[in-house]
C-alpha cells in the first residue's frame, strides 16, 4: 500500500488542473509520465504473473499472495492519487471563489 501511495501521490502531482473562473468547474489532464507509470505497473504485473505462476514454490509465495500484493498496490495508488487531486482541486476552487468575490 505504501509503495502504491507514493506512486499515486507522484502521479497526482504530475497532473494539470484548470478552474473555470465563472463556473468553478475543474478540468484535469494526466501527464504522459503518469500514463507511462500506469502502463509500467500493468506490464510488471503481467510479467510477474507469468513468472510467479511457474516458480511459486521456489519463491515461497502463492499466486494469491502476489495477486493480493498488486491489488494493495493499486488501492494505494488510486487512493493517494484521488486524495492529491481532491486537495489540489479544492484549493483551486476556493481561490477562484475568493477572486470572484473580491472582483
Amino acid at each position: 500500500i505504501a509503495l502504491g501511495a507514493v506512486l499515486g501521490w507522484w502521479r497526482g502531482r504530475a497532473s494539470t488542473f484548470t478552474v473555470d473562473p465563472a463556473t468553478h468547474v475543474v478540468t484535469s489532464r494526466v501527464s504522459p509520465l503518469g500514463m507511462l507509470l500506469i502502463l509500467g505497473v500493468f506490464g510488471l504485473r503481467y510479467l510477474l504473473r507469468g513468472a510467479v505462476a511457474g516458480e511459486a514454490s521456489v519463491l515461497h509465495v502463492t499466486a494469491a499472495e502476489v495477486t493480493d500484493s498488486f491489488l494493495l498496490l493499486a488501492v494505494g495508488l488510486v487512493s493517494a492519487q484521488r486524495l492529491e487531486w481532491w486537495i489540489r482541486a479544492r484549493r483551486m476552487i476556493d481561490e477562484a471563489k475568493r477572486a470572484a468575490a473580491s472582483a
